[in-house]
């Protein structure tokens, strides 16, 4: 089965966290903007439509997160509070469960079900700062998997200025 390869890059300033998604040819396919005050983030497909909502808990001990489809929570995403943190997800309406495995915190991770891969992420498909793929087989729902990488980018990059502070 052939996966679906998509480029996700990031930029996270002080007060603003900014992706764009593009596939292999470089066209954009999704966006994601939101300041440091919003709890709220946008996913929006190359039209600038609306198709997930990523939101942060902002009252919590630990990074948490929810995307929303059409208002609905659909995926919990947690930090445990731990020396050696772990970050879970949790489907809220599917009891289809997937793991996430892999080293999450070096951008080298892979989605599973059961013991086959569904999806992956590595940096060094490019290499290049603030650059990385996602490749995602066809018949999962891309935009979950990718609001889901987007989450764990924003986990990991709070985590580091959190130590460098």
């Amino acid at each position: 089965m052939d996966f679906k390869k998509y480029k996700v890059r990031g930029r996270l300033f002080t007060f603003v966290a900014q992706y764009s998604i593009t596939d292999e040819e470089d066209q954009l396919c999704f966006s994601a903007k939101s300041n440091f005050i919003q709890t709220r983030m946008p996913v929006n497909n190359s039209l600038g439509e609306e198709v997930l909502t990523i939101k942060r808990k902002w009252f919590s001990l630990r990074y948490t997160y929810f995307i929303e489809k059409e208002g609905v929570p659909v995926f919990k995403v947690w930090k445990s509070l731990t020396l050696k943190p772990r970050i879970f997800i949790e489907s809220l309406v599917e009891p289809d469960a997937f793991l996430v495995q892999g080293n999450i915190w070096a951008t080298e991770y892979a989605f599973y079900r059961g013991d086959k891969e569904f999806a992956f992420v590595s940096h060094k498909l490019f290499n290049i700062r603030g650059l990385y793929g996602v490749a995602i087989k066809p018949e999962e729902s891309h935009e979950i998997v990718l609001a889901l990488v987007l989450i764990i980018d924003l986990i990991k990059k709070a985590k580091r200025r959190r130590r460098s502070n």
